[in-house]
């Protein structure tokens, strides 16, 4: 329901910890949100394979930035 709503809603940008992106991934319809471009991560550590599996999962435009520290 939480990626029919980003849809509906056309949002383009998500601020989140890590633990709910690492959790988001696992959602294969998370592709499908077209409108979502940009995620900013903060509030915990970004781990190198979180980062690596949001550049595979995501479409090549889509931007992490990572605020945390």
């Amino acid at each position: 329901q939480f990626i029919q709503t980003l849809e509906k809603n056309s949002v383009t940008r998500l601020v989140l910890v890590p633990s709910l992106l690492e959790n988001l991934l696992l959602i294969p319809k998370i592709k499908n949100v077209q409108k979502l471009k940009s995620f900013t991560v903060s509030g915990e550590a970004l781990s190198s394979q979180l980062s690596q599996r949001f550049k595979q999962t995501t479409p090549k435009d889509t931007i992490l930035l990572n605020l945390y520290g």
